[in-house]
């Protein structure tokens, strides 16, 4: 697997250098030093979906395991963070945020479970959103063909998550455990009741169904607000959007992000996406690059320090209360 994500992230490097160098690198690179200070504005821009998509995290928890907001809005960034910077596995940062939740004191099964919920939560909001997105670039005709293929992109995912989510209601780690311990002839019997006891606190968060929906809408909310971003950036390059424009490339552009899920920071990807489908509302390849790499400097921005204050900091003490 390792072998495989570097791989992949040499691929990825290679072909996001090849799109820059070969689309002007110049005219791409003093668009993005244009910005300067206001890269600080698209941050706090940011501070939105961030808020957003911890408040649908924060209301998938049972009271036994909840945590003040500043405590879980503190992980996610710590999350978003690695995911960033160190996009070493697809839910690397997913998996880091709740292990932080765990060390606060909640139960690991609720906590790992809940952050399980949340990732299905959070996916559902993306391909909302982009089912959204493509709905606005068929009715204002600018598809130019490329629907198809986003329709099928579209249907791939959802029959994906779909399935993810039947697996996760009908014990989905514990029949994990069971293939594996069939195959190697091995008996675990602690991961075999940490899994029985993971896929019982699923069930249970899935049952609460208000709260799920609830924690879709929110995420939602949090993807179509990053057509935010996008607008501000492309005012600050010289070139403005329409904001409807802003919502149809913003929701394709975090579709093929999601597609491209075992490419590390979808390098690359986001890239000929931005390209592509800038083409189909009138943006130059040279804007289009320029968007995309805005979008990686606000990433590094928010993630380096996020990360550096996990690897020093961790927990805090402040952070590190147990709810009773």
């Amino acid at each position: 697997m390792k072998g495989l994500i570097n791989a992949l992230s040499f691929v990825a490097l290679a072909g996001f250098m090849a799109l820059i160098v070969t689309h002007r690198a110049g005219d791409v690179l003093s668009a993005v030093a244009g910005v300067g200070w206001q890269f600080g504005f698209i941050c706090l821009l940011q501070l939105i979906p961030l808020i957003l998509h911890t408040a649908a995290w924060a209301t998938l928890l049972p009271r036994s395991v909840a945590r003040p907001f500043g405590n879980l809005l503190l992980f996610r960034w710590y999350g978003e963070s690695v995911t960033s910077v160190l996009p070493i596995t697809p839910i690397g940062g997913d998996i880091l945020r709740g292990h932080l939740h765990e060390r606060t004191g909640a139960s690991g099964p609720v906590a790992i479970g809940a952050v399980i919920v949340d990732l299905t939560t959070e996916v559902a909001g993306q391909l909302a959103f982009a089912v959204v997105a493509l709905a606005i670039l068929i009715l204002r005709g600018h598809d130019a063909g490329t629907a198809p293929a986003m329709i099928a992109t579209l249907t791939v995912l959802s029959v994906f998550v779909f399935g993810f989510y039947l697996a996760q209601r009908r014990a989905l780690f514990g029949g994990i455990v069971r293939v594996i311990t069939g195959l190697a002839g091995i008996s675990t019997p602690r991961g075999a009741a940490y899994a029985q006891a993971l896929d019982r606190a699923i069930r249970r968060l899935y049952l609460r169904q208000r709260h799920v929906w609830v924690s879709c809408v929110l995420h939602f909310l949090a993807w179509a607000s990053g057509a935010l971003q996008l607008y501000a950036a492309a005012a600050l390059v010289g070139h403005r959007i329409d904001r409807l424009d802003a919502l149809m490339l913003e929701g394709l552009i975090t579709a093929l992000r999601a597609a491209a899920f075992m490419v590390p920071a979808a390098l690359g990807v986001q890239e000929g996406g931005f390209i592509l489908l800038g083409s189909l509302i009138g943006i130059p390849p040279e804007m289009a690059l320029s968007l995309s790499v805005i979008r990686r400097v606000r990433e590094l921005l928010l993630g380096i320090p996020g990360a550096l204050l996990w690897r020093t900091i961790g927990v805090p003490k402040w952070a590190a209360v147990i709810n009773r």
